[in-house]
């Protein structure tokens, strides 16, 4: 059996043990991490403009035969993208975010994103959605459109 490893008390009795020794000891060893149950994680957010397009073609692809409708909230220069995500934070705190739809405008030369709020089956129901948005939405002058002519819109815009 080997003796016990002596500390620095144990070699002096009653001699204080030196602060560089204690906070080596208290210390866990640097290569130590958290367990990964215990270590936080944090998704990664999408861009609101990068899901909101996806959303949007989504949208856009599914050419049921009945016509729907959407209501168009602003048109943008495609290049201002902080712009873009600003308005669609704003626009899912007074609206359902998943109810928002980025589409492509405008043509190859001036790229622009569109803005669209829901999709309805009827063009009363869009009608009614677009007299009930919150005074800070209107100010672009939102309308309704027709989700075919938002389809012919971005095969324009994407010069197909």
């Amino acid at each position: 059996m080997s003796a016990p490893a002596k500390t620095p008390a144990a070699m002096h009795p009653g001699a204080a043990i030196p602060v560089a020794a204690t906070a080596t000891l208290a210390q866990p060893p640097k290569t130590a991490s958290l367990p990964a149950a215990a270590t936080p994680v944090t998704p990664v957010r999408e861009p609101a403009v990068t899901s909101r397009m996806a959303a949007g073609r989504e949208l856009l692809a599914d050419a049921s035969s009945a016509p729907r409708f959407s209501v168009q909230l602003l048109v943008a220069d495609a290049k201002e993208r902080g712009y873009l995500e600003n308005y669609l934070s704003e626009a899912g705190r007074a609206l359902q975010p998943e109810r928002l739809f980025v589409v492509p405008a405008g043509s190859p030369a001036a790229p622009r994103l569109g803005v669209l709020f829901g999709s309805f089956d009827e063009l009363g129901a869009a009608n009614v959605a677009l007299a009930a948005l919150p005074e800070n939405l209107k100010q672009f002058r939102p309308y309704v459109r027709s989700l075919d002519g938002v389809r012919e819109d971005v095969r324009r815009a994407e010069n197909r």
